[in-house]
């Protein structure tokens, strides 16, 4: 079988089973050459991936130097049936587990614990980190003065939320026609960015070329951001 060197390989990990999953991305990286670990954002458990029991998972990728991609799935259980069409619950579905994660892992001192890890959250868009950014550490000085009394209920980090997403631990896959993206930028960081392809998804070749060429004529965009969004980023992330 002819195979392109060109194409990396990411490893679909059971996180049913941490410590199983943890073992599946060190075989499919060391024996299969592949260069990180996909795990759902939308899990039959429920449990957002700052849980203890994902540590394992985390752990191997800091060992391993390998990424971990949270990437959108199905929107069972995310209280989204209240809606009746499809394109309103479409709206939430991957942003909302995206967020929920992204809060987890942070919040939950996993960058903290492992601070080598490289974690990339996709398919949702990147309009939301801003938002999220700000809302973390709003929440932690609110509430700052009420762990002197309630000691466990402060999360076990060593800095405001928002300097996490500035350290070279996320990264964030936008999308190519974003308005909000120049203003993201300015909050994440050029340097964490990633461009969103999900071919061939839901995208035929004509259209997806049309999308790489489009993004790349942006005129709002610089074209050091426009390359770093396309190349630099994703080669860092994922280690290439």
């Amino acid at each position: 079988m002819k195979a392109d060197g060109r194409l990396k390989g990411i490893a679909l990990l059971p996180i049913q089973d941490p410590e199983e999953a943890a073992k599946e991305l060190r075989r499919c990286v060391t024996e299969l050459g592949m260069v990180g670990g996909l795990m759902p954002a939308v899990t039959y458990n429920r449990k957002p991936y700052g849980s203890p029991e994902f540590r394992p998972i985390f752990r191997a990728a800091e060992e391993l130097d390998c990424a971990l991609a949270i990437h959108g799935s199905p929107q069972a259980g995310l209280g989204l049936e209240v809606f009746q069409r499809h394109i309103e619950a479409h709206v939430l579905s991957h942003p909302l587990p995206i967020a929920m994660h992204c809060i987890s892992i942070v919040l939950g001192g996993v960058l903290e614990r492992f601070p080598k890890t490289r974690v990339a959250f996709l398919e949702a868009g990147s309009s939301w980190v801003p938002f999220l950014m700000e809302r973390m550490d709003f929440e932690l000085e609110r509430l700052k003065p009420s762990f002197e009394w309630r000691p466990a209920a402060a999360p076990p980090i060593a800095k405001l939320p928002s300097e996490y997403f500035t350290t070279g631990n996320i990264y964030v896959g936008c999308e190519a026609g974003e308005k909000t993206l120049p203003f993201v930028a300015q909050w994440l960081g050029a340097d964490h960015l990633v461009f969103p392809t999900d071919f061939p998804h839901s995208f035929t070749f004509e259209r997806f070329v049309e999308e790489v060429r489009s993004f790349v004529e942006r005129k709002d965009l610089p074209a050091e951001l426009t390359r770093k969004i396309l190349w630099d980023n994703p080669k860092r992330l994922y280690g290439i």
